[in-house]
């Protein structure tokens, strides 16, 4: 049972560090598009 599960994980790992080479840009676009987002709700609560 722990031996499956370590197994498990290290794959789960391995997937997690190649989608995080892979998807790079597009998460530091939706990192940017979310910190404007954020930004745009923040002024509009201080003009109003």
């Amino acid at each position: 049972m722990k031996g499956t599960k370590h197994i498990k994980f290290k794959k789960y790992w391995n997937n997690k560090r190649t989608n995080t080479y892979e998807n790079l840009e597009t998460e530091t676009a939706n990192r940017i598009a979310g910190g404007l987002f954020f930004a745009m709700i923040i002024l509009l609560i201080f003009i109003l």
